[in-house]
């Protein structure tokens, strides 16, 4: 009975992940400015050292993706924001990011793709020497294909995560997401119906002070993972020779959508079960 009952209660977490509310998620990290970290530093160096503090950062960030499991590398195409919003507030909870006063942006959208971009850059606050805010609403407007399966009508979640090093070995990081309906036709083509949507930006400043008063701590508990490794990590991947990564999540070769997230929910569950067994 109790296989049965476990059984059951699988089936129908999967079904809720499947048949649910259309909602799916992209994500994008960029870094901008200067890297002078040093990546044969030893650990107590990573936080001690500012220069090293691109490095520092990545390490930190690295570690709260895996605890709020926002990993979008590995998920791929997911079909919530829960992970992307434990990881923003988490990162802006953490003791050695200074939270700078977040900004929550609300556009009437008109004109489809071909204005998106303009009046992305409109509101957009871009980090002080980051990059500028018509390349990170291209940023964000390059996560929507141009053309996919008509299943991924919905609500999108869009994330950008942008980091900068500044010369004075100071960084900074930005988690901004935007939420909008798109719509898919029977032919596939894309479309933004006009609407109205809220860029909401976390910024928050890495407190040198914090690291180095911390290094030895942290060293212990942070493993090193450069900032070329942790954008790779938090941008949803794009499949080599397809428009858009959505055609190979999708694809019949893959057994379709519902069997990727039918593995995903079973994975999880038995790295579940073994902690469980570790903890007992």
């Amino acid at each position: 009975m109790k296989l049965i009952y476990s059984l059951l209660l699988l089936t129908s977490a999967v079904v809720t992940l499947v048949q649910g509310d259309s909602r799916f998620l992209s994500s994008k990290a960029i870094f901008t400015g200067v890297d002078h970290s040093d990546h044969d530093a030893e650990f107590d160096k990573l936080f001690e050292d500012p220069r090293n503090h691109v490095t520092a950062t990545s390490s930190i960030l690295d570690v709260i993706s895996q605890r709020t499991e926002f990993r979008p590398k590995e998920d791929g195409f997911t079909k919530d924001n829960e992970q992307f919003l434990s990881f923003k507030d988490e990162a802006l909870g953490f003791e050695s990011f200074i939270r700078k006063e977040g900004t929550a942006h609300v556009l009437k959208l008109t004109g489809g793709r071909n204005r998106l971009k303009e009046q992305i850059a409109t509101v957009y606050v871009p980090l002080a020497g980051g990059m500028k805010a018509d390349v990170a609403a291209a940023a964000f407007v390059e996560q929507i294909p141009e053309s996919t399966k008509k299943t991924f009508s919905g609500i999108w979640t869009l994330v950008l995560i942008t980091i900068h090093g500044g010369d004075d070995n100071k960084v900074s990081v930005d988690l901004s997401s935007m939420e909008l309906k798109i719509s898919v036709n029977d032919n596939g083509s894309v479309t933004i119906p006009d609407q109205e949507v809220t860029i909401a930006q976390g910024p928050f400043q890495v407190s040198a002070e914090v690291l180095e008063r911390e290094s030895t701590l942290y060293s212990s508990y942070y493993p090193k993972v450069d900032v070329k490794t942790l954008l790779d990590t938090l941008t949803t991947p794009k499949s080599k020779g397809s428009d858009h990564f959505l055609d190979a999540w999708f694809s019949e070769s893959d057994h379709s959508c519902e069997t990727k997230f039918q593995s995903k929910y079973a994975h999880r569950q038995s790295f579940y079960r073994m902690s469980q067994l570790r903890m007992d």
